[in-house]
């Protein structure tokens, strides 16, 4: 099974998820009457840290305004995890396709879709609920706040 993290065509990506989850692939492609099915540019489950949340939120936002009839959210239950959420996309869709590969490039060269996203998602896993603690693992955070 190809390695789902780092493997780059995105009809393979699907292929390795619907096995180790069982996801009915060929049911989602013909319920969405898309021409495939392709998983990327990224995902996040239960435990994903801000960045991987982020990132995941700013790209779907992105893409979803761009291609709305060509993606959606797959979500699976994991043993592992909990639970994972993989955005999914319309195979038959050339220009969808390329702007996927687009933002998979650009995360090669810097892992961060929206600095500004990820600051304040970072910002409130680390000050949750306006919290007077500091969750931060830097131990230099800056927020003037008590370490939890």
């Amino acid at each position: 099974m190809p390695d789902i993290e780092t493997e780059r065509n995105p009809e393979t990506v699907a292929l390795a998820v619907a096995k180790e989850t069982g996801w009915d692939l060929e049911q989602w492609t013909s319920d969405h009457d898309w021409a495939g099915t392709g998983i990327g540019p990224v995902g996040q489950h239960r435990d994903s840290d801000s960045l991987d949340r982020s990132n995941f939120t700013v790209i779907y936002k992105d893409l979803s305004t761009r291609y709305p009839d060509d993606l959606d959210i797959a979500r699976f239950g994991h043993w592992a995890v909990g639970w994972i959420e993989e955005i999914t996309f319309n195979l038959g869709n050339a220009d969808l396709r390329n702007a996927v590969e687009e933002w998979r490039e650009k995360l090669d060269i810097y892992p961060v879709a929206d600095e500004m996203h990820f600051s304040d998602l970072e910002w409130d896993d680390n000050h949750p609920d306006n919290s007077s603690l500091c969750y931060s693992d830097d131990d230099d955070c800056g927020c003037g706040r008590e370490r939890a």
